[in-house]
């Protein structure tokens, strides 16, 4: 199938796409694409909106379609094929050449991994193939790639953590972080033993939680400092319902300096707008770690954003199509880090 070609392509990809699955994996794609060509169809001009829904999406014929919307036949063919050839641009960014790429949401969870060059060959592939078909995924990828390179390190031996806030467009928040922790050589080496003799698998009896985070977050993925993706459960933690515990089940090993790296979606507000001036809009990010260590906090802001102000953090880092307000130095165990800026919409 070719988008490029014909409106008959056009039309297989949007009944393909509209008719049940049988697999959990395909019905999850399924509705992806349903909920993105309901959207895209929705954006159409009137009279093409009412007679592409008539004929695709309730399965109308051509004659039904002439009769209920009175008017001739030759009409509802011409705004048929105008109408899908809009469609076929609206939905550019899911498909390359007719075959199906990774949706935004399934590249979000490799776009850090991306950006640092830390992704396994197979991800980096299925990335590449969404970046170049989505230019606002590109965008996130190359400001990522600017962000990561400008990240201070820690000193040998200490800890490092980062937590990145990306707000997107339906409201939530694309979260990236990680922590660093220094791993002594005899722990490291059983844990490797471990694993090694059960085939990465990390048995029930042994309890690997290296994190925590609050329970409303979407967690997508973890990785580990090469890229690979580590296998988890999330957990209830015993003190604090409203928190789980990430808990480890299947990794390939264990590094001297240790990174686990997430993805996840947030429905927290790290931006609003303010009643007084709703272009004027206020940021803020807040972590506690609980130990001591390098923490960094980062927020991105539209490239477009002007007279941004920083209350508390450090100060702006200009990475393209973003800019990130961020918040960086040591922090003893019993403190918050904190970024608060504010910046006028564009």
């Amino acid at each position: 199938m070719n988008l490029c070609t014909s409106d008959e392509s056009i039309v297989d990809f949007v009944e393909t796409a509209l008719d049940p699955v049988p697999s959990a994996e395909e019905v999850a794609l399924a509705n992806e694409l349903t909920r993105r060509i309901i959207d895209a169809i929705s954006k159409l001009p009137e009279a093409q909106r009412t007679v592409v829904y008539y004929r695709f999406v309730m399965n109308v014929s051509v004659h039904q379609v002439a009769y209920l919307t009175n008017q001739p036949v030759g009409s509802v063919k011409s705004k048929c094929h105008y109408g899908l050839q809009k469609l076929r641009r609206l939905l550019s960014d899911y498909m390359i050449e007719g075959e199906y790429v990774v949706n935004c949401k399934e590249a979000y969870v490799f776009l850090f991994q991306y950006a640092k060059g830390q992704i396994m060959r197979e991800d980096r592939e299925k990335v590449e193939g969404h970046l170049d078909a989505c230019k606002d995924c590109n965008d996130l990828a190359e400001s990522l790639r600017i962000l990561a390179a400008s990240m201070t390190p820690a000193q040998d031996g200490e800890i490092r953590h980062y937590m990145i806030a990306m707000p997107l467009s339906d409201g939530t928040n694309l979260l990236y972080s990680g922590v660093t922790y220094p791993i002594d050589d005899h722990q490291r080496d059983h844990m490797n033993a471990v694993l090694q003799a059960n085939g990465g698998a990390i048995p029930q009896k042994e309890s690997w939680s290296f994190t925590s985070h609050d329970a409303n977050l979407e967690h997508l993925a973890e990785f580990d400092n090469e890229g690979h993706r580590i296998e988890f459960e999330l957990v209830p933690k015993p003190s604090d319902p409203s928190k789980v515990m990430v808990v480890y089940r299947k990794m390939v090993k264990v590094y001297p300096e240790h990174l686990m790296a997430s993805v996840a979606l947030s429905k927290d507000k790290y931006v609003t707008t303010t009643i007084e001036d709703p272009n004027l809009v206020v940021g803020k990010m807040q972590n506690y770690l609980g130990v001591n260590a390098k923490s960094g906090l980062y927020l991105a802001i539209p490239a477009g954003a002007k007279n941004i102000r920083i209350r508390r953090g450090n100060g702006v880092i200009d990475a393209g199509a973003y800019k990130f307000a961020f918040s960086e130095r040591y922090v003893a165990e019993d403190e918050c880090l904190r970024l608060e800026c504010t910046y006028l919409k564009s």
